[in-house]
């Protein structure tokens, strides 16, 4: 395999987040399927094909969506520097009978190198997040891409608006949604403002990642997602009898998200590895 040297030194250049954790929502199997489950089935329904093909996931924070495509028919290899949500990913793919379908593999993905052209598919949830700059890592996974193959990424943005809380976000949505935060605020302000004094969702500025990947793929749909909705799970993480309150607040959330779009936390970008690179597809919607 040949590579060229600045694009090792490159690599060599990206220093991991001081800090870096995945949020409680991120790794409960339960309340990821609650916030990612649509996304999930909207990912399987872009990348849906005949069987046989290989996929690359970076990240195994959340087991249930590599087991979704091997259960599509994709032959999946998994990227994860930390054993446990390694041995997570073993176990599922056991408990599915999956084990000849998904090879788990422990190691930082800046440092393992496929060869060119190696996927038909790649998939990135929040993984880059751990990582100053997502441009260096875009443009590798993007090399081990097919021509005609399609790359999904999720990772967190850093809103364009100061966020302060769960109250100041609900600030400009309807009383019916204040009084919800108001009451769960109430009844566990002790643990939530433990939960809420721990760093956010580490992320990128939105025009970074889309500008990442529009220099190298065909970008079919950016979506940015998610305000106050990911500080409401990371309560329900440390009560989980308030999982209840989230239908609720999802429909909040994506209410105030039309009026303040500026307050996204997420941004999911769908693309394709064409020949015409970087060109933006008609309809593509932000």
């Amino acid at each position: 395999m040949i590579r060229l040297k600045s694009d090792i030194e490159e690599l060599g250049r990206l220093t991991r987040r001081a800090g870096f954790a995945y949020a409680p929502w991120q790794v409960d199997d339960v309340l990821r399927e609650q916030i990612d489950g649509p996304l999930l089935a909207d990912v399987l329904t872009w990348i849906a094909g005949p069987g046989g093909r290989k996929a690359l996931v970076i990240g195994a924070s959340w087991p249930r969506a590599v087991t979704a495509m091997a259960r599509a028919g994709f032959f999946v290899t998994v990227v994860d520097e930390d054993l446990e949500r390694i041995r997570r990913v073993q176990a599922a793919a056991l408990a599915e009978g999956l084990t000849d379908r998904v090879t788990p593999t422990l190691a930082d993905y800046k440092d393992r190198f496929f060869e060119p052209s190696a996927f038909n598919v790649t998939c990135v949830w929040d993984a880059f997040d751990a990582y100053d700059d997502p441009g260096p890592l875009i443009r590798k996974l993007t090399r081990e891409v097919k021509v005609g193959g399609q790359l999904f990424f999720r990772g967190g943005l850093v809103p364009a608006q100061p966020a302060t809380g769960l109250l100041a976000r609900l600030s400009s949505i309807e009383p019916q949604a204040r009084t919800l935060a108001r009451r769960l605020v109430v009844r566990l302000r002790p643990t939530l403002t433990e939960a809420l004094r721990r760093p956010g969702l580490f992320g990128s500025p939105p025009e970074s990642v889309e500008g990442a990947v529009a220099a190298l793929m065909l970008v079919k749909e950016v979506r940015k997602e998610h305000a106050l909705l990911l500080d409401a799970a990371d309560v329900v993480a440390l009560v989980p009898a308030l999982v209840r309150t989230l239908p609720a607040i999802r429909r909040a959330d994506a209410r105030l998200l039309v009026r303040e779009p500026g307050l996204a936390r997420t941004i999911a970008v769908f693309g394709s590895k064409e020949k015409q690179l970087g060109k933006l597809a008609p309809g593509m919607r932000s």
